[in-house]
């Protein structure tokens, strides 16, 4: 089992068959939640499998930590570019996470509602059972740098 190699899916890619669900073996998936492809324990995935994304059809699975040159056998593995940078004009990746000294791909929802709420209307609900959470650095430069952009489309295409 590893700590480092877990699927990860592309949910527009998605069709929802739930064949990942229904290969894995090893209990990485949330079967309450098929069709839908839900990783419920990331740490159950054996590492270098790349079961549940080769009988995926339409290639929606890729893994964090390989490194091995796998190519899904129905679709083909995209070089992602950071659209965050595109969209604020500023040098920032979106999609890492930092809290209390860990990262994740994925913030924990309750965190990211209270930095949310505590950003855009500058309160934050007493009920709220969030912490002391901020938004992260880089979230804080995207945001910066999309209110600063100026748009060509004349509209609120930014």
């Amino acid at each position: 089992m590893s700590k480092t190699w877990y699927p990860v899916i592309d949910y527009l890619t998605c069709t929802e068959c739930s064949v990942c669900i229904d290969k894995c073996p090893y209990g990485v998936y949330d079967v309450k939640k098929a069709p839908y492809p839900v990783v419920l324990n990331p740490t159950s995935c054996v590492d270098h499998c790349h079961g549940c994304g080769n009988v995926c059809p339409v290639g929606a699975i890729t893994y964090v930590g390989d490194n091995t040159g796998w190519i899904p056998p129905t679709g083909s593995r995209q070089v992602e570019e950071c659209c965050c940078s595109e969209i604020s004009d500023t040098d920032v990746d979106c999609r890492v996470f930092e809290y209390d000294g860990e990262t994740f791909e994925v913030p924990p929802k309750e965190k990211l509602a209270n930095a949310i709420l505590k950003s855009v209307f500058g309160i934050i609900e007493d009920s709220c059972s969030c912490g002391s959470y901020e938004l992260p650095d880089n979230l804080r430069d995207f945001f910066d740098g999309k209110k600063n952009k100026k748009c060509d489309c004349g509209g609120d295409c930014c």
